[in-house]
C-alpha cells in the first residue's frame, strides 16, 4: 500500500513539472536565458514546460525571418513566448539550432520591436566593408600630370575614389539581388541615392593636408550623410 502511495506521489509530481508554463519554468522575466546562449543552451533551459508554451521544440512554434537583421522570431503556440535569435545568414526553422539568443518576449509585438532596434543591419555590415587603396588613386593622378597637394590633385583623386566606391556599392546591391534579398538591396540602393558626400570632402581635406606617414587603404563607414573615411 505505502510503495503504492509513494508511486502515486512521484507520478503527481513529474506531471507537474511536465505541466509547466515558460514563465514557471525560466521565473517571470526570463532570468535564466543569457543574451549570447545558442539555440541548444536555450532549449534546455525550456525543458520541460508545456508544448503550447514552448517557442523552439513545441508543436505549433512560429517562425518569422528578418533577412536585414540576420534574425528571427520564434513564437510558441499558445502565443506567450517569443524568442529573438540573431546572427542568422539565412531562414531555418524552430527546431534547428541556428542562431545566438538576442532576447526574450512575451508578446510578438514586443520581439519585433526589438528585432528592429538590433544596431547592426546587413545594410550596414555591408556598407563598412567598402574600402580602398588611395595610394593606388594618387599614382594614377601623378601619371596623368597633376601636382600633389593641390586642389586639382585631391579632386582627381576624389572622382577616382567615387567610382571604386559606387563600384562597390553596385556590386553589393547585385549580390543582394541576386541571393533575394531585396529588401537588403533596397536599403543599400537608399543608403546610395542619400549619400551627401561628406565623407569625400573629409577626404579632400586630408589630401589636401597629407600626414606625414604612408596611407595604404582607407576604409568608409557610417550610414547616410554620417559617413566617414578612416585611412591607414
Amino acid at each position: 500500500m505505502k510503495k503504492a502511495i509513494v508511486i502515486l506521489i512521484a507520478g503527481l509530481l513529474v506531471s507537474g513539472c511536465m505541466n509547466q508554463t515558460a514563465q514557471e519554468a525560466l521565473g517571470v522575466n526570463f532570468s535564466q536565458l543569457t543574451k549570447g546562449m545558442s539555440k541548444s543552451e536555450v532549449r534546455s533551459k525550456y525543458y520541460p514546460v508545456l508544448l503550447e508554451s514552448d517557442p523552439i521544440t513545441g508543436r505549433e512554434c512560429s517562425y518569422k525571418y528578418y533577412p536585414e537583421r540576420e534574425a528571427a522570431i520564434l513564437s510558441s503556440e499558445d502565443n506567450t513566448n517569443h524568442i529573438i535569435f540573431d546572427s542568422l545568414k539565412k531562414s531555418g526553422s524552430c527546431n534547428d539550432d541556428e542562431g545566438i539568443f538576442h532576447s526574450a518576449h512575451k508578446t510578438f509585438a514586443s520581439a519585433e520591436n526589438a528585432v528592429k532596434n538590433i544596431v547592426k543591419t546587413v545594410a550596414e555590415k555591408k556598407q563598412e566593408e567598402i574600402s580602398f587603396t588611395i595610394n593606388d588613386k594618387k599614382e594614377q593622378c601623378e601619371a596623368i600630370g597633376f601636382t600633389p597637394a593641390t586642389e586639382k590633385f585631391a579632386d582627381c583623386v576624389l572622382r577616382l575614389v567615387e567610382l571604386d566606391v559606387k563600384t562597390q556599392q553596385s556590386n553589393q546591391i547585385a549580390l543582394a539581388e541576386s541571393q533575394g534579398n531585396q529588401q537588403v538591396a533596397d536599403e543599400l540602393r537608399a543608403q546610395r541615392n542619400q549619400q551627401s558626400g561628406a565623407y569625400l570632402m573629409d577626404l579632400g581635406q586630408k589630401l589636401l593636408n597629407p600626414p606625414t606617414r604612408k596611407t595604404t587603404r582607407c576604409t568608409v563607414t557610417g550610414v547616410g550623410s554620417f559617413k566617414t573615411v578612416t585611412c591607414r
